[in-house]
């Protein structure tokens, strides 16, 4: 469960709903579905933002060994593979080149970070990791289980 935006000209919040099987995107200001989505591969984690080559915000969803990527229309932008189940995901500029890249972390204790769909770093932990961003400061926290 996660709220944001999904609009850059909209501020209204729109609050993400991910289960073993389907992922939503409820409109809680207009109290309606924004679209509903078949996950096979499950959602364990959600994050939304911008990435490298979509000019949209997108909402992410990490599930076994994939991730999805979802426009405000319900579109599939991205997709990808990871190694495992993911079990967290950060968008933040982490080559600081003024783009965000997802960062991924993943139970086979792994954390891979994505630029587009490509990967541009793994890094090895010794557990499952899970990775959360802190906007106001630029700071990255990294906990294993």
């Amino acid at each position: 469960l996660v709220h944001g935006c999904l609009a850059a000209e909209d501020n209204k919040d729109i609050l993400f709903i991910g289960s073993q099987t389907h992922f939503l995107a409820y409109d809680v200001h207009n109290n309606s579905d924004l679209f509903y989505r078949e996950c096979p591969d499950g959602v364990n984690t959600i994050s939304h933002g911008y990435i490298a080559d979509c000019d949209v915000p997108l909402v992410f969803t990490g599930g076994n060994c994939s991730i999805s990527g979802y426009a405000a229309d319900g579109e599939d932008k991205f997709w990808t593979v990871t190694g495992d189940n993911v079990c967290s995901l950060a968008l933040l500029d982490y080559n600081q080149d003024n783009i965000n890249e997802l960062v991924v972390g993943s139970e086979d204790y792994e954390i891979r970070v994505f630029h587009s769909d490509e990967m541009i770093a793994e890094i090895t932990e010794t557990e499952k990791c899970h990775v959360s961003y802190g906007d106001e400061r630029q700071q990255v926290w990294i906990r294993t289980s």
